[in-house]
């Protein structure tokens, strides 16, 4: 029995450290190039109406809605393009591709089109593919909007990041703050970005600008040390859990990953003696309590 409950316990360790740094330098600001195509659209009634019938799988009903927000607003996307956006992000990869192929051939001078086709090839590691598509896109953007400037710029950058092409990517994100100055996600790429190239300091120090400007994102400190956990660099990481711990804006997440992480580092008694040091305006929340308790149980301190 006490073994099960190991068992039981080092799984859950297993998904809280998944789920704190095993995606490296993500883009934590959530930002895509198709968040700026689809900005406008989102607020729209009928958009989020067609989103819902999405979800009951009614598409006819979605296209139906898509269409009439169209109707309503010269400038948002073609239905066909938010329709194939929301496949996609529903995990329907190849349909989606089906989708914008076909828009392609019916509306063949829409550069968003190549913007989503090189979306989706680039989360699904098809590089050269999803570079050749946001050129298309450029090419056919005769004169782009302040949208459609940014996903280009965005799209570009992550693919020069994804391929480790420093510059290249620093010029596409810095092109994008040049044209929206007080958009934070910006900021944010170019830390990931300072990351990628070693340079931790740098990555604080931008990560930290963004953050002032956006609240929302994850403290950078923390941020470096899930970075550097994924890469097993467990000196370094170590250091930047510690220092996000002594900050002034550590949060539960702060104690959660490290304490994960020094259990999956076989190091569950230092994860024990944390247990004390966790501050009492976080003790009773009922994350930290289930945490503190499989701690304990882990330890064998409880049956």
């Amino acid at each position: 029995m006490l073994l099960r409950s190991k068992i039981v316990c080092w799984l859950f360790f297993c998904v809280i450290i998944h789920e704190g740094y095993s995606a490296g330098p993500v883009n934590s600001a959530n930002v895509t190039s198709a968040s700026y195509l689809f900005v406008k659209a989102i607020e729209m009634t009928d958009v989020k109406l067609a989103v819902e019938a999405f979800q009951k799988k009614d598409l006819m009903e979605c296209k139906r809605l898509l269409a009439q927000a169209k109707n309503l607003s010269s400038e948002l996307p073609a239905p066909d393009l938010v329709l194939a956006q929301l496949i996609f992000e529903a995990g329907g990869v190849a349909d989606a591709i089906l989708l914008l192929d076909q828009y392609a051939v019916d509306s063949p001078s829409d550069p968003l089109t190549y913007i989503l086709l090189g979306e989706i090839a680039l989360k699904t590691r098809r590089l050269t593919d999803a570079w050749l598509n946001s050129e298309k896109s450029r090419l056919l953007a005769a004169e782009p909007s302040e949208e459609l400037r940014i996903a280009l710029n965005v799209l570009q950058g992550e693919i020069a990041l994804s391929r480790n092409q420093w510059e290249a990517a620093e010029r596409s994100f810095l092109e994008w703050e040049k044209i929206r100055p007080e958009d934070a996600a910006s900021i944010w790429a170019q830390g990931r970005l300072k990351l990628m190239q070693d340079d931790l300091e740098g990555a604080k120090g931008a990560l930290s600008r963004a953050r002032k400007m956006n609240a929302t994102l994850p403290q950078p400190q923390l941020f470096i040390a899930n970075f550097l956990a994924n890469k097993s660099e467990n000196g370094r990481c170590e250091e930047w859990y510690r220092e996000g711990l002594k900050s002034k804006d550590s949060t539960t997440e702060n104690w959660q990953s490290y304490m994960a992480w020094l259990v999956s580092q076989g190091r569950s008694t230092d994860a024990g003696k944390l247990i004390d040091r966790i501050p009492k305006d976080m003790q009773e929340k009922r994350e930290i309590r289930f945490l503190t308790a499989l701690v304990e149980r882990y330890l064998g301190n409880v049956t």
